[in-house]
């Protein structure tokens, strides 16, 4: 089932409710080409850590078809999508845990490529995207980069600014997206379009130092 086809089955209120806005291809490719895995010709491993319906998967195989992917999505139907994408291409991995935020990986990876829900509740947690963005910076292996899209909220609000803080103090960069953020298919592309302001997160690993804290989201224990 291809993405289109996929978004056309599935209800807008779900769709909604889960904050799911996918990503548009033009963008997926302007994630990975940030990345750098284009220039590597070694084996790479790659996590998506919410891969929603795969674009950015697909903009990876694309790039690198032969690179080791590790998918993480809570949603069934996108799951399922995700699960026959991985039987048509043995290199892509769906994980047995689909909550991000209770995934625990057996390995780091050399490239993070993920657009996280902007803002989100699991088991009555609220999670921002930068939530997401950090603990998957902790399974990076040491100079390995993660690129993600977030919505321009964690530059600015009040309840955030610890974690652009230590967003900043690992060396993490965020730059505006300013292409146009296309609906996927038709009668579909108003629910899957945003209005958010959106910028590209850049980190390159240097330390291993804050992984666990970051793993259990003890903010407060990292000096900055």
């Amino acid at each position: 089932m291809e993405l289109r086809q996929l978004l056309k089955t599935k209800k807008r209120d779900k769709i909604k409710e889960s904050n799911q806005f996918f990503t548009p291809l033009n963008i997926a490719n302007d994630l990975v080409k940030a990345s750098g895995m284009t220039s590597r010709y070694d084996d790479i491993s790659v996590l998506e850590p919410t891969a929603g319906g795969g674009n950015l998967i697909y903009s990876v195989i694309k790039a690198r078809p032969e690179a080791n992917i590790t998918a993480v999505e809570f949603d069934e139907d996108n799951r399922e999508h995700l699960q026959k994408l991985s039987r048509m291409t043995p290199t892509i991995d769906v994980e047995n845990e689909p909550d991000f935020m209770k995934y625990i990986p057996n390995k780091n990876f050399d490239y993070v490529i993920m657009n996280p829900p902007f803002n989100i509740k699991i088991d009555n947690k609220k999670f921002l995207d930068i939530d997401f963005i950090l603990r998957a910076y902790a399974m990076l292996k040491e100079g390995g980069v993660l690129v993600a899209i977030a919505s321009t909220h964690f530059t600015f609000a009040r309840d955030a600014v610890q974690r652009k803080d230590i967003l900043e103090k690992l060396g993490g960069t965020y730059t505006p997206i300013t292409k146009k953020w296309r609906g996927e298919v038709g009668e579909i592309a108003d629910d899957m379009k945003t209005d958010v302001n959106v910028v590209m997160v850049k980190i390159t690993k240097n330390s291993y130092k804050y992984d666990n804290l970051l793993l259990e989201r003890n903010y407060d224990a990292i000096d900055i």
